[in-house]
């Protein structure tokens, strides 16, 4: 409940697929000021969504665009694929959820670029921030009207309660470790279950 009101989301429709999206990123003129790992995190939360029968793809818009930049100043270049071409691949996939990765604060302009894309594309789609920048600061990107929910820390055991929840039109509010809006205010549940089979 939130201020007495039990908070309801409407089934926006049956979740079938869902696209992982790592952005590009910023560097400071150059492409060696940065060591690209792979993205684990979204790893992790593919396979979970996996195993529930979700249909998953992932766009890592930094590797996949790895030899492109965009100059931005004089001092700062982007790395990775341009947003015209993220936009082309989000109207491919048609995703029912748009998952984006926000590690860092210093990068998190390109991923609200990609939530408003994606929100460009089809108003119905389904934006969830995760990462350390949500995580660190959940109001700061839940006044991106493009991002529908956060989720806290490890997404592994709070992404599918949280798609099944929005898919039955349930109440978001009595999950573990998600953020949302409700009306003017920015709701964040805290992490209080974390993963304890690690092997899982």
């Amino acid at each position: 409940k939130v201020g007495g009101q039990r908070v309801m989301r409407r089934a926006v429709r049956r979740i079938k697929r869902i696209l992982l999206v790592q952005p590009p990123a910023f560097s400071n003129n150059q492409r060696s000021d940065m060591t690209p790992n792979a993205p684990l995190g979204i790893g992790y939360i593919a396979a979970a969504l996996e195993r529930e029968g979700y249909q998953v793809q992932v766009l890592d818009a930094l590797i996949e665009g790895w030899n492109q930049e965009t100059r931005l100043t004089p001092e700062k270049i982007r790395v990775g694929l341009t947003f015209a071409e993220i936009r082309e691949a989000i109207s491919a996939i048609a995703p029912d959820v748009v998952g984006i990765s926000s590690m860092f604060t210093a990068q998190r302009k390109n991923a609200h670029a990609v939530a408003a894309a994606a929100k460009e594309i089809d108003p119905r789609t389904v934006v969830i921030f995760g990462g350390a920048h949500p995580s660190a600061a959940p109001e700061m990107v839940l006044t991106d009207p493009n991002v529908d929910y956060l989720i806290i820390s490890e997404g592994d055991n709070s992404i599918v309660p949280l798609l099944r929840a929005i898919e039955a039109g349930g109440d978001v509010s009595a999950l573990n470790g998600v953020g949302f809006r409700s009306g003017n205010a920015y709701v964040v549940k805290p992490k209080t279950a974390s993963i304890s089979d690690l092997d899982t």
